[in-house]
């Protein structure tokens, strides 16, 4: 019998599970990076799975099959209700992911923003288009002003990684509203703070 090492001799079921903990949990806290994704084809699970992960503080992503996803209506409200994808989250990271910006598209049909970034967390968009935002405000609907009618970010990281963003406008309200007209900005994207 090969003689033992006093490593392995003195190694008794104890001292190997003490020796084991910090590989357990890596393993649980690894769990965790992602702890939810949610899978989505149409329009109204899109809307279910951004009001879900809002509603978390942990990192989650939204994976979009390739097809359209197509705004039908809008009612200028943050709730993540109708029109706009009021992102909301107070903690963790989004992720909203595409099948490609060649077969994946988020169109607003001319009738709000697509995103409307709330919150102060990361927000990842990949491998999507943006197309068709218009706004005519700024999130406060007396102002006049208009901005971000593609993405409006509040002031958290975005990051776009193969994202397509066209044909969208941000449009100011024309007299008698503000003495001059409202101001209009971003209208692809708009960033409010620092980000």
């Amino acid at each position: 019998m090969p003689k033992r090492l006093p490593f392995y001799r003195n190694l008794d079921v104890h001292r190997a599970l003490l020796m084991s903990l910090p590989f357990g949990l890596a393993g649980i806290c690894a769990q965790g990076l992602h702890a939810t994704d949610y899978n989505v084809t149409d329009m109204t699970s899109l809307r279910a799975a951004i009001t879900a992960a809002n509603a978390t503080t942990t990192n989650d992503r939204v994976i979009l099959a390739a097809g359209t996803y197509q705004f039908t209506s809008s009612t200028q409200e943050d709730a993540n209700a109708d029109g706009d994808l009021d992102i909301t989250k107070t903690g963790g990271v989004l992720e909203i992911i595409g099948a490609g910006s060649g077969v994946t598209t988020i169109d607003a049909n001319n009738l709000d923003r697509i995103l409307h970034i709330q919150s102060t967390v990361g927000v990842i968009v990949r491998d999507v288009t943006l197309e068709n935002g218009f706004v005519n405000d700024d999130g406060q609907a007396s102002t006049g002003n208009a901005a971000g009618g593609g993405i409006w970010n509040d002031d958290g990281p975005v990051s776009l990684d193969n994202v397509i963003v066209r044909n969208c406008t941000a449009q100011g309200l024309a007299p008698p509203g503000p003495v001059n007209g409202g101001a209009a900005r971003g209208g692809g994207i708009y960033q409010a703070g620092s980000g």
